[in-house]
């Protein structure tokens, strides 16, 4: 974010945050819903959304990583 939407002078106007969501569905379901939204492919490229899916076959967790893709979480 440029740092005049954040700040006015020295005293920010809000704390930027970030949405962390956790999703149980197929892997490659979301991708695809990510694949076809540009805004979801902006908000992951550039870190303001953090996606974490829980693979219902496998019970596994995976984060998300733009452009790179799934990651298992350990």
């Amino acid at each position: 974010l440029p740092i005049q939407t954040v700040f006015d002078g020295d005293k920010p106007y809000h704390e930027p945050m970030r949405l962390f969501v956790i999703i149980e569905a197929p892997l490659k379901m979301i991708a695809g819903i990510i694949s076809r939204h540009d805004i979801l492919q902006q908000l992951t490229g550039n870190q303001w959304l953090h996606i974490v899916a829980l693979d219902p076959e496998t019970m596994e967790f995976f984060l998300f990583q733009s452009p790179n893709g799934w990651q298992p979480i350990q």
